[in-house]
């Protein structure tokens, strides 16, 4: 996974589009840091509704589709939140700068 994701960093072009970053979050650290430490297990029943509900609340625009989200679906939205919290200057740089830094919320 991590050679995939190096992949598509590599290949996308952001200079032809507009500017843009590339960012490395980690859904389930965000999830933590959003939502606390009891977190059910997302490939429950109970975990998916728990996250639906909280991505409801974080994200309203999702509601009307959330019934077709599945846990990949979820934490996608988890990605993406995260990263429009580092566009806002609202999370945490973990890791190694030369090596690679993961984002989550603060």
């Amino acid at each position: 996974m991590i050679y995939r994701g190096i992949e598509l960093k590599t290949s996308i072009d952001c200079e032809a589009k507009q500017a843009c970053q590339v960012i490395e979050v980690y859904p389930f650290a965000s999830k933590v840091r959003l939502f606390g430490k009891t977190i059910p297990r997302k490939t429950a029943k109970q975990g998916m509704s728990f996250l639906k509900d909280k991505l409801g609340d974080i994200l309203p625009g999702l509601e009307p589709y959330l019934d077709m989200f599945d846990h990949d679906l979820c934490d996608a939205a988890v990605a993406a939140y995260s990263a429009s919290l580092y566009h806002q200057n609202r999370v945490e740089a973990l890791g190694n700068s030369e090596e690679g830094l993961i984002f989550i919320p603060d």
